[in-house]
C-alpha cells in the first residue's frame, strides 16, 4: 500500500489546505502553533465536509487522562511517543479501512435515505438545519430544503406549527409522534393546499450522547384523510337523509308492509303499525276484519286474491278504524314476489293516509253536483234577464220613439211660428222659451237612452273623425257662456288635434261643465285645461266646490246624486256623469275626480289621440 503525505507546520496551513484537498486521514501533534491540535479538530469535527474524516493524534504527552482527553474531544485514535513506525502503519491503515467501510455504509444508508417511500429530513443542530431530505420530502413540500433552515425554507406562519415541536425534542430528547396533522403548504407557484401528515421526530446524538439534531418520519395521509372526510359527510348525508325521509313518511302517514304466503301474515314497519293500528305478524284476514270498514272489507280481500292469482300489482283505497272508534281513508300499494313456480310468496308495499285527501274529493264531488245545479238555475235566470232585457229595451225604444215624436212636431211648430212676421215681441220670446225646452226634453231622452244602453253593458256608438279639440272646447265654452254667463277659462299650450267624436266630447264638456255651474261654489270660475301627454290627451275641468269622500266613490253610477245635489234645489236624473263615463270609455279612455275643500273639484278626462279603433 502506497500513501501520499502532505505536511503542514501548524494546525492553521492545515486547515486551510483543507479547501482545495480533503485527505483520507490526518495525523496530528496536540502541540502546534498558531493553531493546537485540539483546535484543530474542533474545526474538523464542525465543518460538515471534513468531520467524518480519520483523525490520529501523535503527542509526547503520555498518560491516560491525555489519551481520554483526545478522545472525548473526537480523536479516532491516539498515539504516544516514542512509537514503532510498525505501530503507525498498522494504526493508519486500520482506521483507513474502518473509513472505507463506513464510507460504504454510509453510501448504502444514503441511498436507502433518498430511495425510502416516506419523507426523511435529518435536521442538524439547534436552529434545525436541513442536513438532508429526500425526493418524496422535497415532493410533498413542493420546495427544496437541504442547506436552510426550518425558518428560512417555510414561511413564518408554516415554520410556526414546526418549531415548537422541533425545539421541544431536541432539548428534551423525547421523540414526538403526531397522527394526521393538518398543514396549509404553499408550493413553488404560492397556492395555498391543505394537507395532513403522520409525523415522528427523533432525536440522533453525538458519541458524547449529547443531541446532535433530529431524525424526522413523515407519510403523507392526505388521501385517507380526505376519503374518511368523503365517507363521514356521505354518511353524514345518508343519516340525514335517512332522518328526513322517516320525517317525511311520519308527516305523510305512511309506513312500508308486507305480507308473507302461504303464511298470510301481516308485518309493518313501526309507522306502519302506529299510523295504521296495525300489529306486527297478524294474519291478514284477521286484520281485514279488525280494522277495515264493513263496507271496504270485500274489495280490500278481492283486491289482496287477484294479486295472489294472476301476480298482478296491489292497490287498493280502504278506510280503517283509529283507536277512538272513527275511520280514516287509507291507499295501499304493493308488488307480489313471485318464485320460479309461478307462485307469489310475498307482497310488499306501502300505505299512506288519504283521509283528508278522500274527504275533499268527496266533498268537492258533493260540491260539484250542487254548483251544477246553481249554474242550471242561472242559466234559467240568464235566459230569464235576457228576455226581461229585451223586453226593456223595447220599451225605452218604444218610449223615445213614442216622445221624441210628439216633441219633434211641437218644435217645428215653434220653429215656424218664428218665421212668422208680424207677431209681437212676447210671441217671439215664448216661442223661442218653448224651443229651448224642447231641445232640453230631446237632450233628456237622449241621455235616458243611452243611460240604458250602459246599464245593458253595451258600449255607447261613436262617430269617430279627425277633430280640431281646441276649436270643440272653444265652441262648446261659448254656447256654455251663453247659457251660464262668463264664468269659463279655458286653458291650452299647444293646437291638439286627433281622432274623436265631436258630440261625445261635446256631451262631456256640457255635462262635467253644468254640474260645475249647478254645485259649484257661488259665482265662481269653472277653468278647463287642455293638454298632451304622449299618447294621450288630458282634459281637466276645475272649480272651487268640494264633493265629499263618500260621494266620489259613487258619483259615476247611475241614477245615483251626491248628497249636496239630493239636498238643495237643483233637479237631476243622475245620469249626466254616467253618460261622461260611457263616452270615455266608448273612446278608450277614462275619466276620475279628485276633490278636497283646499284644492275644489277636478274632473280629469283621458283619451287616446286615436280612438279609431274603438269603434
Amino acid at each position: 500500500m502506497h500513501f501520499r503525505v502532505a505536511t503542514y507546520a501548524d494546525g492553521e496551513a492545515a486547515f486551510k489546505s483543507l479547501e482545495n484537498d480533503l485527505p483520507d486521514l490526518i495525523l496530528s501533534d496536540v502541540m502546534m502553533p498558531k493553531l493546537d491540535g485540539f483546535q484543530f479538530l474542533e474545526k474538523i469535527r464542525n465543518d460538515p465536509k471534513t468531520k467524518m474524516i480519520p483523525f490520529l493524534f501523535l503527542s509526547a504527552r503520555s498518560g491516560e487522562e491525555s489519551r481520554i482527553e483526545g478522545l472525548k474531544r473526537g480523536a479516532n485514535d491516539y498515539l504516544v511517543k516514542p512509537f514503532i513506525s510498525r505501530e503507525l502503519l498498522a494504526k493508519v491503515k486500520s482506521h483507513l479501512e474502518i473509513a472505507r467501510i463506513h464510507r460504504e455504509t454510509t453510501a448504502y444508508l444514503f441511498d436507502f435515505f433518498m430511495q425510502a417511500p416516506v419523507a426523511l429530513v435529518i435536521l442538524d443542530g439547534p436552529d434545525h438545519f436541513f442536513t438532508l431530505a429526500n425526493p418524496v420530502y422535497e415532493k410533498f413540500v413542493g420546495r427544496e430544503v437541504i442547506g436552510k433552515k426550518v425558518v428560512e425554507a417555510y414561511t413564518q406562519e408554516e415554520a410556526g406549527k414546526f418549531i415548537p415541536l422541533l425545539d421541544a425534542v431536541y432539548q428534551t430528547g423525547e421523540p414526538f409522534i403526531g397522527k394526521e396533522i393538518p398543514l396549509n403548504i404553499s408550493n413553488q407557484q404560492g397556492i395555498i393546499q391543505q394537507q395532513w401528515i403522520d409525523v415522528a421526530y427523533h432525536p440522533f446524538r453525538r458519541p458524547d450522547g449529547s443531541i446532535q439534531g433530529i431524525l424526522a418520519v413523515l407519510q403523507d395521509v392526505t388521501d385517507q384523510v380526505r376519503a374518511r372526510n368523503q365517507i363521514e359527510a356521505i354518511a353524514s348525508k345518508l343519516h340525514e337523509a335517512d332522518r328526513l325521509l322517516k320525517l317525511a313518511l311520519r308527516s305523510g302517514k305512511m309506513g312500508s308492509w308486507r305480507i308473507t304466503f302461504p303464511e298470510n301474515k301481516l308485518i309493518g314497519d313501526e309507522l306502519f303499525r302506529e299510523f295504521h293500528n296495525a300489529r306486527d305478524n297478524e294474519d291478514i284476514t284477521s286484520a281485514i276484519e279488525r280494522i277495515g270498514h264493513p263496507e271496504d272489507r270485500l274489495k280490500v280481500k278481492q283486491a289482496l286474491e287477484n294479486s295472489i292469482k294472476s301476480g298482478v300489482p296491489y292497490y287498493c283505497e280502504y278506510r280503517i278504524l283509529n283507536p277512538d272508534g272513527t275511520y280514516r281513508w287509507t291507499q295501499a300499494r304493493g308488488e307480489p314476489l313471485i318464485n320460479e313456480k309461478g307462485e307469489v310468496t310475498m307482497i310488499s308495499g306501502t300505505a299512506v293516509d288519504i283521509d283528508e285527501a278522500k274527504r275533499f274529493e268527496i266533498a268537492l264531488q258533493s260540491s260539484k253536483e250542487v254548483a251544477e245545479s246553481a249554474v242550471q238555475k242561472l242559466e234559467q235566470v240568464i235566459q230569464d234577464l235576457g228576455h226581461e232585457r229585451e223586453l226593456r229595451e223595447r220599451f225605452v225604444a218604444t218610449l223615445t220613439h213614442d216622445l221624441r215624436n210628439p216633441l219633434m212636431a211641437a218644435k217645428m211648430g215653434a220653429q215656424l211660428v218664428v218665421k212668422n212676421a208680424g207677431l209681437s215681441e212676447n210671441v217671439y220670446k215664448l216661442s223661442g222659451k218653448i224651443i229651448e225646452n224642447l231641445s232640453r226634453a230631446d237632450q233628456m231622452i237622449s241621455n235616458l237612452l243611452d243611460a240604458n244602453r250602459i246599464q245593458a253593458g253595451e258600449k255607447l256608438p261613436t262617430k269617430i273623425e279627425a277633430c280640431d279639440l281646441n276649436q270643440i272646447v272653444s265652441d262648446t265654452i261659448e254656447e256654455l257662456v251663453t247659457e251660464h254667463g262668463d264664468r269659463f277659462i279655458l286653458k291650452s299650450d299647444s293646437k291638439i288635434e286627433g281622432y274623436w267624436s265631436d258630440i261625445g266630447i261635446r256631451r262631456i264638456l256640457e255635462n262635467i261643465c253644468s254640474n260645475a255651474i249647478k254645485y259649484g261654489e257661488g259665482d265662481g270660475k269653472v277653468t278647463v285645461s287642455l293638454n298632451r301627454v304622449g299618447e294621450q290627451v288630458r282634459i281637466d275641468i276645475h272649480n272651487k266646490g268640494f264633493i265629499p269622500k263618500e260621494d266620489q266613490e259613487m258619483i259615476f253610477t247611475q241614477y245615483r246624486r251626491t248628497k249636496s245635489a239630493t239636498q238643495g234645489f237643483q233637479k237631476g236624473w243622475g245620469l249626466g256623469l254616467t253618460l261622461v263615463k260611457g263616452i270615455a270609455e266608448a273612446h278608450g279612455g277614462n275619466v276620475r275626480v279628485e276633490s278636497s275643500p283646499q284644492t275644489g273639484t277636478n274632473f280629469i278626462v283621458h283619451l287616446p289621440m286615436d280612438s279609431r279603433h274603438q269603434e
